[in-house]
């Protein structure tokens, strides 16, 4: 799956295991772990957004089954070199609400805006 760093920018590809690592890292001894089953519910959870943003998510859904791929309608926007209308809007929400809680708009955002030339209306 590819993940875009959101405070560097940097697009970072990570493997089921890295997934896992990162969605159960930190955690009490109460904790228990998410696997390749239900990884998407504990990435969704506790990893997407916070500072880490899944970009595609074209890996394998479980270890029983290595070859069967899904890919996320959210994350659609996102894939290959070219941004969907729906991925548009979504840099421009970003950036709007970059602009009204911290009054800049984030590196990842600008980064987003300056790569795929899109500019705000306001």
């Amino acid at each position: 799956m590819q993940v875009i760093d959101m405070v560097t920018g940097k697009i970072i590809t990570m493997e089921m295991p890295d997934i896992l690592e990162e969605i159960n890292r930190d955690r009490s001894e109460d904790w228990t772990n998410y696997d390749a089953t239900d990884w998407r519910e504990g990435w969704s959870e506790w990893v997407e957004g916070e500072y880490l943003s899944a970009i595609d998510e074209d890996i394998p859904v479980n270890a029983v089954n290595p070859h069967e791929v899904r890919q996320c309608a959210k994350c659609d926007r996102f894939l290959g070199r070219h941004l969907t209308d729906d991925g548009i809007e979504y840099v421009k929400r970003s950036a709007d609400e970059d602009l009204d809680q911290h009054g800049a708009i984030g590196d990842v955002v600008r980064g987003w805006m300056d790569f795929y030339g899109i500019e705000l209306e306001n």
